[in-house]
């Protein structure tokens, strides 16, 4: 959090009381207010203008008038509001008049003009002067700012040792009352452990007492670092994710955008541990959390969960998230839509309509609509087939940063789907994506270094690429890892790495993730990406990937749909291709309907824990 803070307007107020004795009669206004109504909601940080119910060019006719009557802090009043109106000119000959008369709010309105650059130009040395004034005539906001001069080196050498000090001494007014920017400042130095030792306990000790303060710049940052603290835990503070989650809420509350996104990210994945448990109706509550944080994408996920879960029976709620999620921005909602159509889900079947949520989703820099789109042409659903058309979609989504693109046309190459098989051109595209961060690619990359296809065999490189893959998030990096130990490719054979790595992929590897990803539970239904991750599992000799490709086949999604491929990969899937075949047999789907037939296979699926089997066979 290197993020300069500086805190001079919310100290103490803007005002330092009325100079002089002379009485201000407001009868010698021709508007009707009271000055101290007026000085008083500019010195709180309120629109004076709706305080006293006047028009801004009353209120500053009537501060004029005031100014005329010897008050002289009016003159920062009318600074103010020509500040706020963006006429720095007249604001800081305002300011000047009032500094002149000894007013020390006006000096520090112009050290924040003179070191933000507001009207002049920037002068780190005429601020530092107008600071040192203010806080010898007791201002400790002089104070706090020239703590902040030092702290980042403005116009003097940094030197957290006399910020601290600045901090110090500005804390409290002569009157008791509370510097909030002093408690904020100190708490980033032990926060960030500048100049001190890095305490979190001693930055809550600050940051706390100014967390629920009005005003809310304080509020954002002091609530933004003790989510942060809460997060990380160390330095004397207990890690506590619940609390970082309360206070970064507060701080999104107080209009932290920052804020706001971390509780979103913590929230996001304290849902997927619920989702991934198998608990829905957690996951679900926090996900709708994320989308009351604003995150719309929150509703996308509760769509997910309902067709993932339910299948069709909640296809229709589904329907209803994402069009919620639309409703509030989210892009990846017109995405889901699409997919809706796109396999009749809950509405009739439309190609036509599925293309166009894709270009909505497009239209609002989605890759995942270009990824959609490039899925219909290379299975000719809507559009004539045409593998040319794919990859200029992957292409697209590419050019938006997503190195997923370049994979997807890699992995078109590599399988020969849709264009001639060439091992070179597939690493080619593997390399770009590579570069744009794709997990995807790097234990593909690590594959063909591994097996010394289209390269030369070099384990070490593969066991590089494959650590990336991990560290990025797939889970083929983990697989691949303890590949390489369990067989002792250019490493010492090690069995019990091998399994640590296997473990880390999850109990279920790649088969798990291939469902979750045909099926959209959890994540973006992608069916190329069940693709690469059944072909994964049975290079795992999981031999349910034999079931997963077979069903693919089944429901013509992503290959052209081909009861006999889909037979024939039931069959080499053994038991895991027992309910596969029981569903060919009952529909009659490439092979003589034969109910007999159907409840043997389902029979044999039960048997071996297949739920679905077992509802098939009660029927």
């Amino acid at each position: 959090m290197k993020t300069k803070m500086k805190f001079a307007a919310c100290v103490l107020g803007l005002g330092a009381g009325i100079l002089g004795a002379k009485q201000f009669d407001p009868q010698e206004c021709q508007f009707p207010f009271n000055y101290n109504v007026m000085h008083g909601a500019m010195s709180g940080y309120q629109s004076v203008v709706g305080a006293a119910g006047l028009t801004e060019k009353d209120a500053i006719a009537c501060f004029k008038v005031a100014v005329q009557a010897g008050i002289y802090t009016a003159y920062t009043d009318l600074g103010n509001l020509y500040q706020q109106a963006k006429q720095y000119k007249k604001a800081l000959e305002a300011y000047q008049k009032a500094a002149e008369k000894g007013d020390d709010a006006a000096m520090i309105q112009l050290g924040t003009m003179y070191s933000s650059g507001l009207g002049v130009a920037k002068d780190y040395h005429k601020a530092f002067k107008y600071f040192e004034k203010a806080s010898l005539k007791g201002n400790v906001a002089g104070l706090v700012e020239l703590g902040v001069m030092y702290e980042y080196g403005l116009g003097v050498k940094k030197d957290y040792a006399k910020a601290m000090e600045y901090y110090q001494k500005g804390k409290t007014d002569n009157e008791g009352n509370m510097a909030l920017g002093a408690y904020v400042q100190i708490g980033h130095l032990y926060f960030e452990g500048l100049g001190v030792k890095k305490d979190y306990a001693k930055a809550m000790e600050y940051l706390k007492q100014v967390s629920t303060s009005d005003n809310k710049e304080v509020a954002r940052e002091a609530n933004r670092m003790l989510g942060s603290i809460f997060e990380k835990g160390g330095y004397g503070v207990d890690q506590n994710i619940s609390q970082a989650q309360f206070y970064y809420k507060e701080g999104a509350k107080a209009g932290d955008q920052e804020s706001k996104k971390d509780l979103i990210r913590l929230l996001n994945a304290e849902a997927k541990k619920y989702q991934d448990g198998q608990d829905y109706d957690n996951a679900l509550k926090l996900y709708q959390e994320v989308a009351n944080a604003g995150d719309p994408d929150g509703y996308v996920h509760i769509g997910l969960l309902y067709i993932g879960v339910q299948g069709e029976k909640g296809a229709q709620q589904a329907l209803e998230y994402f069009q919620k999620a639309t409703d509030k921005g989210s892009s990846w909602g017109y995405v889901e839509l699409g997919n809706m159509y796109k396999d009749g889900k809950g509405v009739a079947q439309d190609y036509q309509e599925a293309i166009n949520y894709y270009k909505k989703g497009m239209q609002t820099g989605n890759a995942l609509g270009y990824y959609s789109m490039a899925s219909l042409y290379l299975e000719g659903k809507g559009v004539p087939k045409s593998p040319t058309k794919a990859i200029e979609y992957y292409q697209k989504a590419a050019s938006l940063g997503k190195g997923d693109g370049w994979f997807y046309i890699g992995q078109m190459y590599e399988m020969g789907h849709g264009v001639k098989q060439d091992d070179a051109k597939a690493i080619q595209y593997y390399q770009k994506a590579i570069r744009k961060g794709s997990a995807l690619a790097y234990a593909r990359l690590a594959n063909f270094y591994q097996n010394g296809r289209g390269v030369k065999q070099d384990y070490a490189k593969a066991m590089e690429f494959y650590q990336q893959a991990a560290k990025l998030g797939d889970i083929a990096g983990y697989v691949g890892m303890g590949q390489l130990y369990k067989n002792g490719y250019g490493v010492k054979q090690d069995y019990s790495k091998a399994i640590k790595y296997y473990r880390k992929a999850g109990e279920a590897g790649y088969y798990s993730l291939a469902l979750a990803s045909q099926q959209g539970l959890g994540m973006v239904r992608d069916y190329l990406g069940a693709i690469t991750y059944y072909r994964r599992a049975i290079n795992a000799g999981d031999t349910r990937g034999y079931a997963g490709l077979g069903s693919l086949y089944e429901g013509g999604h992503a290959f052209r749909q081909n009861f006999a491929k889909a037979l024939e990969l039931y069959k080499k899937a053994g038991d895991a291709g027992y309910a596969g075949l029981g569903a060919l047999y009952a529909r009659g789907l490439g092979v003589p309907k034969d109910a007999q037939k159907a409840q043997t296979y389902y029979k044999k699926a039960c048997d071996l824990g297949y739920e679905q089997a077992c509802t098939l066979l009660s029927k």
